[in-house]
């Protein structure tokens, strides 16, 4: 992995063009969830009177998942939209096969409790269940502050907008005259396809056009130079942000794919690193992560061309606080 570390205040020199439009994946990047997402799953499923072990179906569960998820993905594409079904009914079905994957005799015909999957449903619209890091509104007050328009770039659907309405993040991104909420359910797109950002840029143009402004006959390219996407998948959002000309930023707040330093993964299981890391979106624990991110606070790492790596919001609004 050829990479380069730079510590913030130090003398080494990285210059990064001053940012016009910063888009943000959503889950994990935007907000996490508290503990666990199976954990909730089983706590839920406990209260309803299910026969379950917290600890022991609750990784059996998360092993299942990925599996899972992409067989539900693969029938029901696009969270159900060309299926006929409603978000909820989509995750409704997804939440079904976890449980069965530790209760086999539950099927949709003879399924949950009554009530069950209304309440995950519900629960995972708020609080209860997700929560914002502490780094995340002063990095988004500086952004507002300074101009840069803000928007989020998420493979997901449109649940999250009740989400992030709950949480209380929803007017950094929408307000009376636009809406700069990009989702592939809508797009019928999906990170990290060029034209996904292709749309974006266009489309922040049309509601704003004084940021071609002083640019060369409205050169794109140019303020491609000036466009940031940061989300916490390698693939989709740094490298699928870069090869569309942005600059594309991982936030890897567990090291997860080891740029600062010896990652997790190393001397574990022989499970594929995808699946693993599939299991991983899922079992976020927030406390836990917020202490390890802060060991590399300090620290941007290089990882290829317009590609970077930081562990907290924190370190970008210290490199641009710097560059000002």
């Amino acid at each position: 992995m050829n990479t380069t570390t730079r510590k913030i205040g130090c003398s080494l020199p990285l210059h990064l063009p001053k940012p016009k439009i910063i888009t943000l994946d959503a889950y994990n990047t935007l907000y996490s969830t508290k503990v666990p997402v199976m954990q909730k799953y089983c706590e839920f499923g406990v209260k309803y009177g299910l026969d379950i072990n917290i600890p022991i179906d609750c990784k059996k569960m998360e092993q299942s998942f990925p599996s899972i998820f992409k067989k539900i993905n693969n029938k029901y594409p696009q969270y159900g939209k060309k299926c006929g079904l409603t978000p909820e009914e989509w995750w409704s079905k997804l939440i079904i096969e976890c449980f069965q994957s530790v209760l086999p005799h539950i099927s949709e015909k003879r399924g949950l409790p009554d009530g069950l999957l209304d309440d995950i449903l519900a629960s995972f619209e708020t609080s209860q269940v997700y929560a914002i890091y502490p780094d995340l509104i002063p990095f988004l007050e500086y952004c507002k502050n300074n101009d840069i328009v803000l928007g989020i770039a998420s493979n997901t659907d449109p649940i999250m907008c009740k989400l992030i309405r709950n949480l209380g993040i929803d007017l950094y991104f929408i307000n009376d005259n636009n809406s700069n909420v990009y989702l592939s359910y809508d797009l019928e797109i999906t990170k990290p396809n060029k034209l996904f950002f292709d749309y974006i840029l266009k489309r922040v143009i049309y509601q704003d056009k004084s940021l071609t402004k002083n640019m060369k006959h409205d050169n794109i390219d140019e303020l491609k130079k000036h466009c940031y996407h940061i989300g916490d998948e390698k693939h989709n959002d740094m490298e699928g942000a870069s090869n569309a000309g942005w600059n594309g930023i991982l936030l890897d707040r567990m090291n997860k794919y080891g740029y600062f330093g010896t990652d997790i993964y190393k001397n574990k299981s022989s499970v594929p690193i995808e699946t693993q890391l599939a299991i991983d979106k899922i079992d976020n624990n927030l406390e836990q992560a917020w202490v390890t991110c802060l060991q590399n606070k300090n620290k941007i790492i290089t990882a290829g061309p317009n590609q970077f790596v930081i562990s907290t919001f924190q370190t970008l609004t210290d490199l641009f606080q710097q560059q000002e």
